[in-house]
């Protein structure tokens, strides 16, 4: 009779073991539940921290991209709901570097960027003189707003820093009738690029000078004697592109372009040409992104 009451006994105890192996499993299971959580709210915060501080040098960019001369930075902005980003523009040389800390909860995370802003390289409107011009022969002249290229003008009347590399050179000019004019842009010793209108010719062409020879590179067909004549000549990196009177006329890439120089004006047949204004701007550009 006392066989059973010991089966009895061995079966509590067996029971109390299992409960207590299930208890510790539960805790185990409740443990890794708690930290498969916190590592999910860890993974989500470490995202929303970096994706807000990408958003906070993109708005950076936006800024700068509408103003040049921006330079205040932000404190407490929330590019994105439940996330702070501060950001610090600083100077460096002739670019700025972007840096936008955001934090998520506990989480933080930075993106940092340099930028080269927009700037005006070179304003002339020759309200008074043309001293940033050098031309060969005789200085330069400025008539009643207009810097006159005259007669005796043997070459081409340049300005600029030779340095320059990516910028759009806006040309505001008077053309005698029936003649032309040849402006030069990324113009150094290595070669330059000329764009060549031609009224009698009745096109403009975009020529590389490079070597000692001359290549033409793009031509289109355009005769009009409406004045005055406003040119556009962008240089961004291998690409160049020709605007004239408001209208794209030309597009080339150049496989293996020149990358720097001044600008230059050639009159045409030796005759007066009147400049009225003439413009310089850098190209904005992000020249690097990265994660501090």
């Amino acid at each position: 009779m006392g066989r059973p009451r010991q089966l009895d006994g061995y079966a509590l105890m067996m029971a109390i073991a299992l409960i207590g192996v299930l208890f510790v499993l539960s805790l185990a299971l409740v443990y890794f539940m708690t930290a498969q959580h916190s590592l999910l709210r860890k993974a989500e915060d470490t995202s929303l921290a970096r994706e807000a501080s990408r958003a906070g040098v993109d708005f950076a960019l936006a800024q700068l991209r509408g103003d040049p001369n921006w330079r205040q930075g932000f404190t407490a902005f929330s590019p994105l709901a439940g996330t702070v980003a501060n950001l610090t523009v600083k100077e460096r040389g002739t670019q700025l570097q972007l840096l936008c800390q955001a934090r998520a909860n506990e989480t933080s995370a930075s993106y940092a960027a340099l930028v080269r802003p927009a700037a005006v390289l070179l304003h002339n409107d020759f309200s008074r003189d043309a001293s940033q011009w050098s031309q060969p022969g005789s200085l330069p002249i400025v008539l009643l707003g207009f810097y006159l290229l005259n007669l005796s003008l043997q070459g081409e009347a340049s300005a600029g820093d030779p340095l320059w590399t990516d910028y759009e050179a806006d040309f505001k000019l008077l053309l005698p009738q029936a003649t032309g004019i040849s402006l030069v842009v990324r113009e150094s010793p290595a070669g330059d690029y000329v764009v060549d209108y031609s009224l009698l010719r009745g096109s403009v062409q975009l020529i590389k000078e490079f070597n000692g020879g001359r290549r033409l590179l793009a031509e289109v067909n355009r005769r009009d004697l409406q004045l005055p004549h406003h040119f556009k000549i962008l240089a961004e990196e291998a690409d160049l592109t020709v605007s004239l009177d408001g209208q794209k006329v030309i597009s080339y890439r150049d496989p293996e372009p020149l990358k720097n120089g001044r600008i230059a004006i050639r009159p045409l047949l030796n005759l007066v040409t009147l400049v009225d204004e003439v413009t310089v701007r850098q190209v904005f550009r992000v020249t690097a992104q990265w994660r501090p």
